[in-house]
C-alpha cells in the first residue's frame, strides 16, 4: 500500500478527526522540531484529503491591511 506524507497539523488532525488513522509519523526533514504524518493513502483518505483542501481554497483569505 502506498503512503502519503501530511506536513501540516491541522490537515493531519481533520483527516484524523474524519476517521483515517496515521500508520506513523516521522520528524519534518526540513524543520525536525516539527512532526510529520504518514496516512496510507486508501479511497476514503483522498475523498476526506480533497474535501479538506477545497474547504481551505473556498474559506477566505484574511489580509492585513496598511494603516
Amino acid at each position: 500500500m502506498t503512503n502519503k506524507i501530511i506536513y501540516t497539523r491541522r490537515i493531519a488532525m481533520k483527516l484524523i478527526e474524519m476517521g483515517n488513522i496515521p500508520s506513523g509519523t516521522t520528524p519534518n526533514p526540513s524543520k525536525p522540531e516539527f512532526l510529520c504524518w504518514i496516512f496510507p493513502i486508501t479511497n476514503k483518505f483522498e475523498k476526506d484529503l480533497q474535501t479538506i483542501l477545497a474547504e481551505k481554497a473556498a474559506s477566505p483569505v484574511s489580509e492585513k491591511t496598511a494603516e
